[in-house]
């Protein structure tokens, strides 16, 4: 379960079943996020001061057909234009343009939506779609 803290409730404000949500999620390995002009992850243990925002960092797997998939495409990600590409290296978001994902290398493959069947997140989301191909398939 993912709490998405839109209305961005400070810890003291919210609901105690939402607090212990963010305390176990941390407890089980999960990132912890904290709003300050922007999300940005708790790199240590948090200290959870009654006035900071917190969220668990989400993640969105994206539903990819790795079964056809060459199995040099190891990384799938999307784009904040909805276009989704496959990468042989772990991509990071790209330093010059806050709209796309970039691997070490130049080599990345656009994954053509019919091979989706339409199974897209909402483009709000693009940056935690980052997906990593199952070791089985």
């Amino acid at each position: 379960m993912t709490v998405r803290n839109e209305s961005k409730l400070a810890l003291g404000d919210m609901h105690a079943a939402h607090v212990r949500h963010l305390m176990m999620a941390e407890r089980d390995g999960k990132t912890i996020q904290r709003y300050t002009n922007g999300w940005h992850d708790v790199r240590e243990k948090c200290n959870w001061y009654l006035d900071n925002v917190y969220r668990v960092k989400p993640n969105i797997e994206l539903r990819i057909p790795w079964e056809v998939i060459d199995r040099r495409w190891q990384w799938a990600a999307m784009d904040r234009n909805l276009e989704v590409f496959m990468y042989p290296e772990k991509p990071k978001i790209s330093e010059n343009y806050d709209d796309m994902w970039v691997s070490g290398g130049e080599d990345y493959r656009r994954i053509d939506h019919i091979v989706l069947f339409d199974n897209l997140p909402d483009h709000s989301d693009w940056k935690f779609t980052l997906t990593k191909r199952p070791n089985d398939v």
